[in-house]
């Protein structure tokens, strides 16, 4: 049975992360489903009284994606050394 959908996990740094990828890469190949590894980064929401709710400043915000492609890729890493 080939899976139409992918199987979804969400990681971090924590060991928790690691076995989380460790099931779904597992999951995967017995439902021969592609796995798609997300990591999330707290977002800072400031209110202005000028411009209502703002988000990261753009430089921050790239920031954050780093650190979350960072993340994905030492898991990414991680995974192909295991299997």
């Amino acid at each position: 049975m080939i899976a139409e959908r992918p199987i979804v996990v969400g990681i971090d740094a924590s060991a928790g992360a690691d076995a989380a990828l460790r099931w779904a890469l597992a999951d995967a190949a017995t439902y021969k489903a592609q796995v798609r590894v997300v990591c999330a980064y707290p977002r800072t929401v400031a209110y202005d009284p000028m411009l209502r709710w703002s988000g990261l400043p753009e430089p921050e915000l790239e920031d954050a994606r780093e650190v979350a492609a960072d993340v994905v890729a030492k898991a990414g890493r991680k995974s192909r050394r295991r299997h």
